[in-house]
């Protein structure tokens, strides 16, 4: 064998096997610490591949079971306040059974029937304070009757439609509108000047001269009363609402001015995303008088809570919306005689952006300084002001509070639109019939100036120009599909995702607990369309006996169609009356309790099924994967023994060279 010095080719043999056996111990040392065969894709690509997609699949099931517990979670929430209400309406029953009896006087009927104002009140506290997450669960929103066409079939509908496009917009003023409008009409009318052009026609072709016949163009093109209760709230009857908003009842106080008592003066209060900075002083400078504690205690206890709430069943929007640029309102109070505003939400904005920036709630005390501290809805003493409700006028300036928070460059839009937004809301049927009269007769020029921008109006002319032109096109939209329900429909389910893939989840629905929603059940013709088999079965029985029959006939047709709100225990023949209302109150909740419950245990099952599922995938997922742990231990003490023999060849190889010095010596 040759010795060479230069080159020491064993040397370089051993070195490279000790590097290739130095690697092997580390990837077998790497499986043995970390327990798995595979721990990149150079291990082995494929088996990589499928393990990864396994865990891809096993974090979504845990999620999937992660978002039942939460549903379930949810659903026992809205359980526990359905079952609240039955034991409330159990409650209710027992007393107009009690003032049935002829052994009370009508002194004791109004003493029960006060009892049951207030337990009806308890009820709507309950059905809307019921929340999960802020979100509320028994106010109608996750009802199977909460239905909808892909064009608008109701004048919310229409009107909720044109607010989630000027929210969802990022154009100009000018174009967002035309977009709004093109979108709430379901693309009758494609830009605001055809909506107003369209208007202007039909009031042009109807011609009224009188009150009398422009009326008739208001009911017939507006869905607008104006000799009714109604106030004209878009979610009130007139526009096909089943509530009636009358002045005192169109902003619902649920709890009493008094209730929470006077904010903390210079401190904040959150009510529905939407923080409320109070004030220090009032209008003065000063300390504040009687009358602005009682309207800090309005605002603190129920009227902005109850104002949000109007222009969320309104349009759809509020302050938890994730595009709300300011989510924060100042509160301050001003004395200014030289001004008609009564109150007012100022709003600071930037205009490179046009989004808000701040916003101001402004109370002029120079009108409710004789605001009457006994009302819990803000009415004044001295109607001469001009002032009315003060709850409402705080329902207008909110909605343009939470517009300006949530669409971009609302600063822009027209005057009679941000007014006729607000006014739409709360209604103005009550309180400007006159001016409405004026601008449909004997000042038309002055209407279609307004509507087509040549002036912008002052005084109440754009808020009544706007509230009609806006009634119209909510009349217009949902003519377009003839207001119906049809197979096209969709709802607005409570949503579990609980598959791994797109698609995969429950809607669930649970019905509207409020007190408007419970109702004895459907009208009916003839005693052959009674309203449930009870109530036939109940008549088949009394065939004995036909005046009682015909009681009872009676009793039903009063009760059919009435909800708990309309209830009586006055006297003895309404307290009847009740008792089968309130049958079919309780009818209506049990229901929907044994729905959610059956939900319940769906949910419960579901549960079970992903656990495992997550089981199964685990399991195949560990055989692609783990490491048998005995073995890789054999192939790593191999490999070390291996690189240690590696080592000593490398060792030795490199003594050759001191063999060849040696005989140079």
């Amino acid at each position: 064998m040759s010795m060479t010095v230069k080159n020491n080719l064993s040397a370089v043999r051993a070195l490279n096997q000790v590097n290739e056996n130095n690697s092997e111990l580390q990837r077998r040392l790497q499986k043995v610490s970390s327990g798995m065969k595979i721990n990149s894709a150079g291990d082995d690509a494929s088996g990589y591949s499928i393990s990864e997609r396994m865990r891809v699949q096993l974090r979504s099931l845990n999620q999937d079971y992660q978002n039942v517990q939460n549903g379930s979670a949810m659903l026992r929430t809205a359980s526990g306040g359905v079952e609240d209400i039955v034991n409330l309406l159990r409650t209710m029953k027992e007393k107009a059974i009690n003032a049935a009896n002829d052994s009370n006087t009508d002194e004791d009927r109004q003493t029960i029937q006060k009892e049951l104002t207030q337990l009806i009140d308890t009820i709507n506290d309950v059905a809307l304070g019921n929340e999960y997450n802020g979100k509320r669960l028994l106010d109608g929103r996750y009802d199977p009757k909460t239905k909808y066409k892909d064009a608008a079939t109701t004048a919310v509908e229409v009107a909720k439609g044109m607010m989630t496009s000027l929210n969802n917009s990022t154009s100009s003023a000018a174009t967002a509108l035309d977009e709004a409008i093109k979108a709430a009409s379901n693309g009758k009318f494609s830009t605001t000047d055809s909506l107003v052009q369209s208007f202007l026609r039909d009031l042009d072709a109807a011609a009224p001269t009188d009150t009398t016949s422009a009326r008739k163009f208001l009911e017939d093109y507006c869905d607008i009363i104006l000799l009714n209760d109604d106030t004209g709230a878009i979610t009130g009857s007139d526009a096909g609402g089943d509530t009636t908003k009358t002045a005192s009842s169109v902003v619902p106080e649920q709890v009493a001015v008094t209730s929470w008592g006077l904010p903390t003066l210079g401190g904040s209060t959150t009510i529905d995303g939407l923080t409320i900075n109070w004030p220090t002083t009032g209008a003065s400078g000063s300390t504040l008088t009687d009358k602005e504690e009682h309207i800090l205690k309005g605002l603190n206890s129920d009227w902005i809570e109850q104002s949000l709430n109007l222009v969320k069943e309104s349009y759809g929007i509020d302050f938890n919306d994730e595009g709300a640029t300011v989510k924060s309102i100042n509160v301050t109070f001003e004395n200014d005689s030289t001004n008609n505003r009564l109150a007012a939400v100022s709003h600071m904005y930037n205009p490179a952006t046009g989004n808000a920036t701040s916003l101001t709630l402004i109370v002029n005390m120079h009108y409710y300084n004789t605001i009457d501290t006994a009302s819990p809805d803000g009415a004044n003493t001295n109607p001469s002001l001009g002032a009315g409700y003060l709850d409402r006028t705080i329902a207008h300036e909110f909605t343009h509070a939470v517009m300006a928070a949530n669409i971009k460059n609302f600063s822009s839009l027209p005057k009679y639109f941000k007014e006729g937004t607000a006014e739409l809301v709360h209604g103005i049927d009550d309180i400007r019939t006159d001016r409405i009269n004026q601008l449909l007769t004997t000042r038309k020029n002055d209407l279609e100036d307004i509507l087509n921008g040549t002036i912008e109006g002052d005084d109440g002319d754009p808020y009544a120009a706007g509230y009609m032109l806006l009634r119209y096109l909510s009349k217009q939209g949902q003519a377009l599909t003839g207001g119906r329900i049809g197979e096209n429909t969709r709802f607005n389910p409570l949503v579990i995702q609980h598959g791994t893939q797109a698609g995969q989840h429950m809607n669930l629905f649970i019905k509207d607990m409020q007190t408007k929603s419970l109702t004895a059940g459907d009208i009916f013709n003839s005693k052959d369309e009674l309203i449930n088999e009870s109530d036939k079965a109940r008549y088949q029985a009394l065939n004995y006996d036909p005046d009682k029959q015909a009681q009872w006939l009676e009793t039903l047709r009063a009760a059919a169609g009435m909800t708990i709100d309309d209830i009586s225990v006055k006297t003895k023949e309404d307290a009847n009356i009740a008792i089968r209302v309130l049958d079919g109150a309780l009818e209506y909740s049990l229901d929907n309790a044994t729905t959610i419950g059956a939900y319940l245990q769906r949910l419960d099952f579901t549960a079970t099924n992903i656990t495992t599922s997550a089981e199964n995938v685990q399991a195949a997922e560990s055989t692609i994967r783990d490491a048998d742990m005995a073995k890789e231990m054999m192939n790593y003490t191999k490999a070390n023994v291996l690189l240690q023999a590696a080592q000593s060849m490398l060792a030795q190889a490199n003594q050759s060279p001191e063999n060849v010095l040696g005989l140079l010596q």
